[in-house]
């Protein structure tokens, strides 16, 4: 099968499985030059799956951080670690709860632990690294099937140059006007 004929396969099993137009658990991929049918595509559902999580995880522009009912963080995303300012060691296992100074970041973790969407947007000092951030922080509440806190998961936006960029505007304005007085 052609490069080509494989990426248009690829695509069409995706989108299939995406319309849920068939069962992903009988999808398998062939290695012939068959044509493309539910009874011979070689699938595996999970590493499909997982594949797909892990490359959206480690790909995101933006961090994205799960933690336990405990607020023990306990995965992450690099580009996590490049906005707080620490590395995989310093912030697997951290207790966020315990460990950051921010009232507020602490607060709208109490309040995702407690079933409800929270953010914070402002300045953020990292505890592993000293660095002064501004950042946009989403949390959203974990739960299993019963409706019961097993978590929460937090999506963590760097918006330190269009802070510095908006404060630059505005002293730009107040020295036109200072010069047009």
């Amino acid at each position: 099968m052609s490069y080509e004929a494989l990426l248009k396969t690829n695509e069409l099993l995706i989108k299939r499985c995406i319309d849920n137009k068939i069962n992903i658990n009988d999808i398998v991929f062939s290695e012939s030059e068959s044509e493309l049918t539910e009874q011979n595509l070689l699938f595996d559902e999970k590493y499909l799956i997982n594949n797909i999580i892990s490359h959206v995880f480690d790909k995101s522009p933006v961090g994205i951080f799960i933690f336990d009912p405990q607020s023990i963080i306990t995965s992450f995303n690099s580009k996590f670690c490049e906005i707080i300012g620490g590395n995989k060691e310093q912030i697997t296992n951290l207790n966020i709860l315990k460990t950051i100074n921010n009232e507020e970041v602490k607060s709208a973790i109490s309040d995702c632990l407690k079933n409800k969407i929270s953010e914070y947007n402002g300045e953020y000092i990292s505890i592993t690294s000293g660095k002064k951030t501004h950042i946009r922080l989403l949390l959203n509440p974990l739960t299993n099937p019963d409706n019961e806190i097993i978590g929460g998961i937090g999506l963590v936006e760097d918006y330190t140059f269009q802070k510095n960029y908006e404060e630059a505007l505005i002293q730009t304005k107040a020295q036109l006007r200072a010069l047009l007085d």
